[in-house]
């Protein structure tokens, strides 16, 4: 078997994603990629899951997005609420189900995904705003989508894990919101790439 054929398919697709920019990024390349990430994972459907969007904020400006299975009716569901990766400067929360099947697979959740606002539309702390907005949001609606607003889980990977650090510092100072455990998967946390040895 090729070994490209082990890798999900719709992490292939973000894998030819990144190759677009190249390691070498610019405010073209961001744009290009947001652009690409958006026509192939907006608007796509997932089979056994429903997704909800709601604009929240000021002047409503954060889409959420808001995943659950569809034959569930369970009350109290554990509440993921998962900040998408791209560099800060890419991606959408449609972009990043590989990651919210697999929590999916393993329990009745319910996950919130904020498209918080790309550094190259507004600098920091914008994003991190956003997230903070958007976990408010989640928390005072959870028992409308059948999640327990007492426990939430605070996860993303590359950007969105250093945004999901970041928002659990943010929310640890200002309260608001009960955190029951932060989940970063290889978190970008300062703006150097990660350089490898071969």
């Amino acid at each position: 078997m090729n070994e490209t054929n082990k890798i999900n398919s719709q992490i292939r697709l973000v894998g030819k994603t990144f190759k677009v920019i190249n390691f070498t990024p610019s405010l073209t390349k961001f744009k290009i990629a947001r652009a690409v990430t958006s026509a192939l994972f907006k608007n796509k459907k997932h089979k056994g899951f429903t997704k909800q969007t709601v604009y929240v904020g000021e002047n409503n400006q954060i889409r959420l997005c808001i995943y659950s299975k569809t034959k569930s009716n369970a009350q109290n569901k554990p509440l993921i609420y998962w900040i998408h990766g791209g560099g800060y400067g890419m991606g959408i929360p449609e972009y990043d189900f590989c990651f919210m099947k697999e929590f999916f697979a393993v329990s009745d959740c319910v996950i919130v995904s904020p498209d918080y606002t790309l550094s190259y539309k507004k600098g920091y702390p914008k994003a991190l705003e956003d997230c903070y907005e958007g976990i408010l949001w989640a928390k005072e609606n959870a028992r409308s989508f059948g999640a327990n607003p007492n426990a939430i889980i605070v996860g993303g990977d590359s950007a969105g894990g250093g945004l999901s650090m970041a928002l659990c510092l943010l929310v640890r100072d200002k309260g608001g919101v009960n955190i029951a455990f932060n989940m970063p998967i290889y978190p970008m946390i300062d703006d150097r790439f990660t350089k490898t040895n071969k």
